[in-house]
């Protein structure tokens, strides 16, 4: 039930989201074994990078929602992301969705450092137990009722 400009800033935000990973190494990007605390610290970088790189552009100062989003979506609903420590409402509801969307992708696809995805009984499991932790619950809930919903439109054809 959000406004449309809203659901159009969330969706441009979740294209652009990783941008910042364009400044990381792909050794890094690509590393199939765990990272370093370096290495880390590196990838922690890459939602301000996004918004560095973003920022210049005029259409970003008309909707500045999506450079908040990009800049937050690996905050944390307890307080413990990054890159500012946000929790709860502190964190805009459009990086909160943008979290729990971009966990829920990662999950479910291929990367580097895990042989095979998650399922998405296992994702959705995992979804689960980290609201209230890591995702703000209501979104959780509302991203699972979405989930069901689609899943049950599959099932019809």
């Amino acid at each position: 039930n959000l406004p449309d400009k809203e659901i159009e800033e969330i969706r441009l935000a979740s294209r652009l989201h990783d941008l910042g990973k364009v400044s990381i190494s792909d050794r890094i990007l690509l590393k199939k074994g765990k990272l370093t605390t370096k290495e880390w610290e590196q990838i922690k970088k890459h939602p301000e990078r996004a918004v560095q790189i973003l920022e210049p552009l005029a259409f970003f100062h008309k909707s500045a929602n999506i450079l908040e989003y990009i800049g937050s979506h690996h905050e944390r609903y307890d307080g413990k992301g990054y890159p500012n420590g946000y929790k709860g409402s502190q964190i805009k509801l459009g990086a909160r969705i943008l979290a729990i969307a971009d966990a829920y992708h990662a999950m479910t696809s291929s990367r580097p450092y895990r042989k095979k995805p998650l399922s998405i009984k296992r994702a959705i499991k995992e979804l689960k137990d980290n609201a209230g932790t890591q995702f703000d619950p209501e979104i959780v809930e509302a991203f699972l009722k979405i989930l069901k919903k689609e899943e049950n439109k599959k099932d019809k054809y």
